[in-house]
């Protein structure tokens, strides 16, 4: 008779030898599943990596005819412009330079190019963006071993692609004819393009590696450091046939990396296999003999938690791999976005603007409607961060006031491009940012062009602010001895003293006539109609338009005089009947500013804080009021407060901590703008006048 405890025991055997053999199946059966699932979304990551460096290296071919069509345009202006024809620069030194002042404009259009010449075979003359030069000295500096007539015999009969002195200048070249007056005579547009910036700039904007290859009608403009190329995108541009390609080796996976998580899975899979065998046969031989080993027992223990751990490790390093590749594809379509926003940006800073580019603009999230737009020129200095600079724009930008800066190319700087509805609101931002850029570069050389209703003026006020910038080191004195005499205009128009206001217009006419530039002579101008339209504001005097158009818009002397003498009489006849009146919130922040202009935390913010008002309104009746912006009113409280202390005999570190400055170089560089000498040297002259 059979005892109750044996027969329990004898079941629990059987029981657990079918678990061990079927837990062994399954464990054999996960490990084939996986393998098989690994390599099939291996493959298809592999396909999705490929399928995504095609459609990059593609983007790079669509981008390079981009800016092939940007050079075209560049011709065509040339071709279609009154400056560069023939018969025009044979008037004279003085055209020469009005072409050369646009060309330096159309140069900055495209972001291949580093250096843009304009060659004219009849006259054998190459002008470069800021000179001219006879063919040889061009053909001594870029091809000393080339003769004249072989270097004739590739400009008129050679590709569109050329290298110059070997293979270390790359060319584009671009045929320019011009009107029937000229009598058949051409000119030759000359890009030149540097090969490792070239492949620098598609590394960093399509994420292509070294192995980047491109042609141009089997011309090798670049050749990658990897000789074998396996993905080719080829494309036609007028005719001109573009092939790029790229090798695989550093943008997928490499085959023996491949190999390598193969022969792991199957070594895995091998030992679950055994593993599982060996289960299964320990198993089954209990079962066989099961009567004569009731009481044998085996301790086994199941994988269960090892291959749970496995499939979530699995599904992890699937989802990184999918939110990477994600990631690299916003980035693309960011630097995409970035660089098609620039180009048009610089477009419109060229003067090109049209409906298609409007449409264009909108495309790319550029709002530019307004009444009043204006450009400023930031000088370019190797400490500013573009990234810093256009997120510090980017913060400034309302729905008001719009601001955009644009990177003009060759170490040219930086254009800050505003659009407003009114002129009060575009000059409040633009002191802002100066307030913001000036505490975080204290060294930054930002200047302002003239105000235009029209987007198609922003390229000329580019070019004012940048004359400005190329005349301010060398005309301190000038520009000192202007601003005295627009404020002893500004004493004598407040005063009613007609005679001696009109004797300082005279003056200033003729220090602006004194200008060898005709567009900074135009700038001059326009400053001094600005200022004269300022103290009609002060006075509460309403300006016809038409009369203050005119006054621009006269090309003679005498009647430029004329018109502008009228105003001021008008002025002096306004002044003499009454005194100007300030509103109670315009006098309390005139009068909070000239008591703390010496502290050093004072700014537009602090101001606002303290008179309760905002800073657009602070800017408003700083504007109004002393006809300047905050910045440069509190600069010039300083500067008169140092001169008083210079001529006591006080030292310049002492006189820059007292008015304050902390930095002794930048009051240096403020009071030489102010005054047209170092701290320094202004002591020097005035104390031996003392008696020192």
């Amino acid at each position: 008779m059979r005892r109750p405890g044996k027969e329990r025991r004898k079941q629990k055997s059987v029981f657990k030898s079918y678990l061990i053999t079927y837990m062994g199946l399954a464990i054999t059966v996960c490990a084939v599943l996986g393998l098989a699932l690994t390599v099939v979304s291996a493959k298809r990551l592999e396909t999705q990596e490929r399928n995504a460096l095609e459609s990059r290296l593609a983007g790079a071919g669509d981008d390079f005819c981009r800016q092939l069509e940007l050079m075209q345009e560049i011709a065509l202006r040339i071709c279609t412009t009154n400056v560069y024809q023939p018969v025009y620069l044979q008037k004279g030194t003085l055209n020469e330079k009005q072409m050369l002042e646009h060309f330096s404009l159309l140069s900055n259009t495209s972001v291949l190019s580093d250096a843009c010449f304009l060659f004219y075979p009849d006259r054998q003359t190459v002008y470069t963006m800021s000179t001219k030069m006879p063919l040889s000295v061009f053909i001594k500096q870029y091809a000393p071993q080339m003769s004249d007539e072989e270097f004739m015999e590739l400009i008129t009969q050679g590709h569109s692609f050329f290298f110059l002195d070997g293979d270390s200048y790359l060319f584009r070249k671009l045929k320019i004819p011009f009107n029937r007056y000229s009598h058949g005579s051409n000119a030759y547009l000359l890009l030149r393009m540097d090969q490792q910036a070239l492949s620098e700039y598609y590394q960093g904007l399509f994420r292509l590696n070294s192995s980047l290859s491109m042609q141009m009608d089997g011309i090798v403009l670049l050749q990658g450091t990897s000789t074998q190329e396996n993905l080719q995108y080829t494309t036609l541009y007028e005719g001109e046939e573009l092939v790029l390609s790229v090798g695989e080796g550093s943008d997928g996976y490499a085959p023996s990396l491949w190999a390598t998580m193969l022969g792991i899975l199957a070594a895995l899979s091998l030992t679950f296999s055994a593993i599982s065998a060996y289960l299964a046969w320990k198993s089954y031989t209990p079962i066989k003999g099961l009567a004569q080993k009731v009481s044998g027992r085996e301790e086994m223990a199941g994988n269960e938690i090892q291959l749970i751990s496995a499939a979530v490790d699995h599904v992890i390093r699937q989802n990184s791999a999918s939110l990477t590749l994600l990631t690299s594809s916003l980035e693309s379509i960011s630097r995409l976005r970035e660089s098609l926003k620039q180009q048009i940006l610089q477009l419109v800073l060229s003067g090109v603007y049209d409906l298609a580019l409007s449409q264009r603009m909108a495309e790319a999230g550029l709002d530019f409607s307004g009444h009043q737009f204006c450009a400023a020129h930031i000088r370019y200095d190797p400490a500013i961060s573009t990234e810093e600079l256009n997120h510090l724009v980017s913060g400034q930008s309302t729905e008001d006031t719009r601001l955009y800066l644009a990177v003009l190319s060759a170490r040219n700087g930086w254009a800050l491009l505003m659009i407003s509805q009114n002129e009060y609101d575009l000059l409040a931002a633009f002191d802002t940012v100066c307030e913001d850029l000036v505490r975080r570069y204290p060294d930054i050389s930002i200047k302002l062009g003239t105000m235009f209703g029209q987007v198609q003026k922003l390229a000329y006020s580019l070019a004012v602010a940048q004359s400005e910038q190329e005349s301010a080191p060398d005309m301190f004195e000038q520009n000192a001895q202007a601003a005295q005499m627009m404020e002893e205009m500004k004493k004598r128009i407040y005063s009613g003293a007609e005679e001696e206001a009109l004797s300082h217009l005279n003056l200033l006419l003729q220090e602006a006539s004194r200008e060898p530039s005709l567009l900074f002579r135009r700038y001059r101008i326009v400053e001094l109609v600005h200022q004269i339209l300022t103290f009609a504001r002060e006075l509460n005097c309403q300006m016809n338009a038409q009369e203050v158009v005119g006054s621009l818009n006269h090309l003679d002397e005498e009647a430029l005089h004329e018109s502008l003498a009228g105003i001021v009489r008008k002025l002096c006849a306004l002044s003499s009947r009454g005194e100007m009146t300030l509103s109670p919130s315009a006098k309390l922040i005139i009068d909070y500013v000239e008591q703390h202009a010496m502290d050093y935390e004072i700014c537009l913010d602090s101001v606002a804080s303290a008179c309760d008002v905002s800073s657009k309104q602070i800017s408003r009746v700083m504007r109004s009021v002393v006809g300047m912006s905050f910045r440069e009113y509190v600069s010039l409280l300083r500067i008169r407060q140092a001169q008083e202390l210079l001529k006591a005999g006080v030292s310049a570190t002492e006189t820059a901590h007292q008015v304050g400055y902390a930095d002794i170089s930048y009051f240096t560089k403020v009071f030489r703008s102010h005054v047209g000498c170092t701290p320094g040297q202004y002591r020097d002259s005035v104390l031996p006048c003392r008696g020192i």
